[in-house]
């Protein structure tokens, strides 16, 4: 059983550093309202990451959820 759910987890096609640096990026910028196009730019420029607007929005949504449950 351990194993299909290892196998049904969706495979990251970013390293564990990525994913950190994407979120805290988007974070970064959705709270100065600057929104997802300048956060894009700034991983493409800066850190040479490619990432969608849908991707960066699932990101911000998963953080806030894990904030309010948080709280």
């Amino acid at each position: 059983m351990v194993t299909q759910q290892k196998d049904l987890k969706m495979k990251s096609k970013y390293t564990e550093q990525e994913d950190q640096i994407i979120t805290a990026i988007a974070d970064m910028y959705n709270n100065k309202d600057k929104g997802l196009n300048k956060a894009k730019r700034a991983l493409r420029k800066k850190f040479n990451i490619i990432v969608s607007e849908g991707e960066l929005r699932r990101r911000l949504h998963t953080l806030k959820e894990k904030r309010e449950q948080a709280t």
